[in-house]
């Protein structure tokens, strides 16, 4: 499984995954990429997936829902199947807030 996985929020629509790639030594066949997949923390039913490269350790999800807390973990594919999926992590995305004011500026 790949080790070392973090999510933090990019924004309030979207997260930036990563993770170590598997060696080939731990590798139970040629990696053919890994997906991350990931669900609202409340719900237990995957939300989504992407699936990447065999040589990415990292991605972008964007359209998340901002405010809510997703559970993410990251399996790699080989020639083989479908492997162990890493650690479960958290992530909150913020809250989308209505905008800034312009109060005090002075043009």
């Amino acid at each position: 499984a790949p080790q070392n996985v973090t999510a933090n929020s990019l924004n309030v629509s979207a997260m930036i995954i990563r993770w170590n790639r598997i060696s080939i030594i731990d590798a139970k066949g040629h990696i053919q990429g890994y997906t991350v997949n990931y669900s609202l923390n409340a719900r237990k039913r995957q939300t989504g997936s992407k699936t990447v490269g065999p040589d990415d350790d990292h991605t972008i999800v964007n359209g998340l829902q901002s405010g809510v807390r997703y559970s993410v973990y990251v399996t790699a594919a080989t020639s083989n199947g479908t492997g162990s999926h890493s650690d479960v992590i958290v992530v909150e995305l913020p809250e989308a807030t209505q905008g800034t004011s312009n109060i005090g500026l002075i043009i």
